[in-house]
C-alpha cells in the first residue's frame, strides 16, 4: 500500500533532505510560507541554514564527515552567496585578482536598494535578511581596509573575528566608514582567501609598506596625484552614500559598530608626500 504522501513529509529527515533540493530564495521565501512545520524545520535545521548562509559551513574540506582527505588538504574554496549577489551585484562583480584586471570603477549604483527607492526601505529594515548572512561559504574571518590618499599616511585596518563577516558588517563599511564615505571611496574590492593575499602584497609592495596579516576580503582606496597640494579625490557615489543615510534617519537606524568581539589592528606605513 502506498505511503501517504503527508506521512513521508512528517519524517524529519526526509523533509529536511526535500528542502535542501531547492534553491536558495524558494527555501528562503515560499517554501516558509506552507506551513509552520516547514518554517520550523528551515529555521532549526543546522544543514538548511548552513545553505542558507546564516549558520557558518566548514573551514576546510577536511572538516567533512566521512572525508578521505588527508590532514594538508587545501582549504575547501568558498561559495559566494548568490542571494547577495543577486541583491549586491556591484560589490560581488568586483572580484578581481589584481585592480589592473577589473573593467570598471567601483560603484555602489547598480545595486537594487538605489535603482529602485520604492524598495529602500523593505531592504533597509532592521530584520532584513540579508543583514545576518555570510557573504560566503565557508565565511571570511578578516577583512581589511586599505587607504592611500594624497598627503595622508598609507594606513591599513584589518579587522578579525572567529564569528565570521556578515552582509550588514560590510554594507555599513561601505555606507559609514568615515574615511571612506568622505572622499576616498573604494577603487575596488578584493575577494576570498589567496586572491586577496597576492593583491594585498601588490599594493604593500607599491607603498613600500611592511608586512601585516592578510585579510580575506580587502577593501582599496587608492586615490593617486601628481604632488602636494592636488585635489584629494571626489567620492562619485556621494549622492548613493547621502541617500542610505538619509533613509536609516528617517527609519531611526543606527550603523551598528563592530561587535566586541571584532579584534582591529590599525598600521600607519608612511606619508605619501613627507618633506
Amino acid at each position: 500500500m502506498a505511503v501517504p504522501m503527508e506521512h513521508v513529509l512528517a519524517l524529519p529527515e526526509l523533509l529536511e533532505h526535500i528542502l535542501f533540493s531547492l534553491d536558495e530564495r524558494t527555501l528562503l521565501t515560499s517554501a516558509q510560507r506552507v506551513c509552520t512545520h516547514w518554517r520550523g524545520m528551515i529555521q532549526q535545521s543546522p544543514v538548511l541554514q548552513e545553505k542558507l548562509f546564516f549558520k557558518p559551513g566548514r573551514r576546510t574540506a577536511s572538516d567533512a564527515p566521512e572525508s578521505t582527505t588527508s590532514d594538508s588538504a587545501p582549504a575547501q574554496q568558498p561559495t559566494l552567496n548568490p542571494l547577495l549577489i543577486a541583491a549586491f551585484p556591484a560589490i560581488f562583480r568586483t572580484n578581481y585578482l589584481l585592480p589592473c584586471q577589473r573593467p570598471f570603477r567601483f560603484s555602489l549604483r547598480g545595486i537594487e536598494l538605489i535603482t529602485n527607492p520604492a524598495k529602500r526601505t523593505a531592504y533597509l529594515r532592521p530584520n532584513a535578511s540579508w543583514r545576518s548572512m555570510f557573504l560566503q561559504q565557508p565565511p571570511a574571518y578578516s577583512f581589511g581596509v586599505f587607504q592611500e590618499c594624497s598627503e595622508n599616511p598609507v594606513t591599513c585596518e584589518i579587522m578579525k573575528s572567529e564569528g565570521g563577516l556578515r552582509m550588514e558588517t560590510l554594507f555599513e563599511l561601505l555606507f559609514f566608514h568615515e574615511d571612506l564615505t568622505l572622499c576616498n571611496y573604494p577603487n575596488w574590492i578584493v575577494w576570498w582567501g589567496q586572491s586577496a593575499s597576492v593583491a594585498f602584497e601588490k599594493v604593500l609592495e607599491s607603498s613600500s609598506a611592511e608586512s601585516v596579516d592578510e585579510p580575506d576580503l580587502l577593501v582599496c582606496a587608492i586615490v593617486n596625484s601628481v604632488g602636494p597640494g592636488d585635489p584629494i579625490e571626489e567620492n562619485e557615489d556621494q549622492d548613493v552614500v547621502n541617500a542610505v543615510q538619509d533613509k536609516y534617519r528617517e527609519l531611526g537606524l543606527e550603523p551598528k559598530a563592530l561587535e566586541p568581539e571584532w579584534v582591529v589592528e590599525k598600521t600607519v606605513f608612511k606619508e605619501i608626500w613627507g618633506p
